[in-house]
């Protein structure tokens, strides 16, 4: 199995059980032979380097979820060997979340890059690093200006010369 295949299907279970609010089975995934994890999740002031925390974090209060519904998404990821049982791997984190509290709590939606660290142990890849590196707010500020605007209107400017063709994600002027 390639590389790439084995890192996809390491997500793809680790999506599930996000996704299946399997919250405290998502330490299964980990390297739990490490001493020290490491994460840094974007709406945490600082980082988790213990496992108490880290299981505090997914589950706050077992058995009492605040979260009514998600949708967790790693799209593009890019994994690379730094030795023969480590890849570092840079994805898109992309998600959907509506807290519990009725009228009050709107859904959220989000895209951030991710860089992860996974080990090569006997059961498989384990996370032993997590990093949701977000942009700085002038970026995210104009991505989500170029969500704005309508896919035609770029069509006719790129059409005219009047913005590059990066490679961008379709429908945003570059």
């Amino acid at each position: 199995m390639s590389l790439e295949t084995e890192i996809r299907a390491f997500f793809d279970e680790y999506e599930a059980r996000w996704n299946d609010k399997r919250f405290a089975s998502l330490a299964e995934l980990w390297d739990r032979d490490d001493s020290a994890p490491f994460y840094r999740p974007m709406e945490v002031d600082g980082y988790i380097a213990t496992w108490t925390d880290l299981e505090r974090y997914w589950e706050p209060r077992p058995g009492h979820s605040f979260i009514d519904e998600l949708n967790f998404r790693y799209t593009n990821l890019r994994a690379k060997l730094v030795s023969p049982d480590v890849a570092v791997v840079m994805s898109d984190f992309e998600w959907d979340l509506k807290l519990k509290g009725g009228d009050y709590a709107k859904p959220l939606s989000g895209r951030d890059p991710v860089i992860t660290v996974l080990r090569k142990k006997p059961e498989g890849w384990r996370m032993c690093a997590y990093v949701e590196a977000c942009m700085h707010p002038a970026v995210y500020v104009k991505k989500l200006c170029d969500l704005t605007v309508r896919p035609s209107f770029v069509a006719t400017l790129r059409e005219a010369g009047k913005v590059k063709d990066s490679g961008a994600v379709a429908g945003t002027p570059t």
